[in-house]
């Protein structure tokens, strides 16, 4: 990857909601000395829009988006939320190459670069939609994981390309929040039951929603935020 400049996108989760996912990002990109940008005036994706068949709103998201990578010459967009990161490489954006926050993190850990320190923990994984079954992404989170001494890294049995949903994605939790609150129960059961001490994901949405569902039940992360814990140096 060598050194190269990434703009950050944080996304409408980690700006409003949840916003120590952005600050963990900021955090370890600056202990791992990325070069990167802000927006200045970051508008949403689009994904929600999308994925609720809002196309005309969705579109001129999608073109103001455009036009501001484009003024800013944009090629390398980072961010930490799936849904953004699908959006983006839906839009086939010419000469941008969109990379989620795991890809790095996995770059990094393998040129050497990321270190984390020791942690005796049992932990499981949930699988973001947007990351897992739209792009394959399973094996990076995990491989990030094992690399933290002392972690046992326990599957649940509905997992990668057969995890359910957290409940959140595709405006359920707007539109149907009792259906959305059985499915994300429902994952938190599957994570008790395999005995996880921390359930771990990497989705602000996924964060979010299932840390709601735990209620005090187990302990729910962000990997970003697991990470920005236990970085060496």
């Amino acid at each position: 990857m060598g050194r190269v400049e990434f703009w950050f996108f944080r996304g409408c989760m980690s700006t409003f909601r949840e916003r120590e996912i952005t600050e963990a990002t900021l955090e370890i990109l600056e202990r791992l000395e990325v070069v990167f940008h802000l927006f200045e005036r970051e508008t949403c994706c689009g994904s929600v829009l999308f994925r609720t068949g809002l196309r005309e709103e969705a579109e001129r998201v999608r073109r103001k988006n455009e036009e501001e990578f484009s003024k800013l010459g944009v090629r390398r967009l980072l961010t930490a939320c799936p849904g953004c990161y699908s959006t983006f490489r839906e839009y086939s954006l010419s000469g941008v190459e969109v990379l989620h926050l795991v890809h790095l993190l996995h770059h990094m850990l393998r040129e050497g670069k990321l270190r984390l320190k020791e942690k005796r923990m049992r932990v499981t994984y949930h699988d973001p939609c947007h990351l897992g079954r739209e792009w394959g992404i399973y094996e990076e989170p995990r491989e990030i994981l094992r690399s933290i001494p002392g972690l046992e890294l326990v599957e649940m049995p509905l997992s990668r390309e057969f995890s359910r949903c957290c409940g959140a994605g595709g405006g359920v939790r707007s539109a149907f929040k009792e259906l959305s609150s059985a499915v994300s129960r429902s994952r938190i059961g599957d994570a008790l039951d395999s005995g996880a001490q921390i359930l771990v994901t990497s989705c602000p949405f996924c964060y979010h929603h299932l840390k709601e569902a735990a209620g005090g039940k187990m302990e729910v992360k962000d990997l970003s935020l697991l990470v920005r814990d236990l970085m060496e140096g």
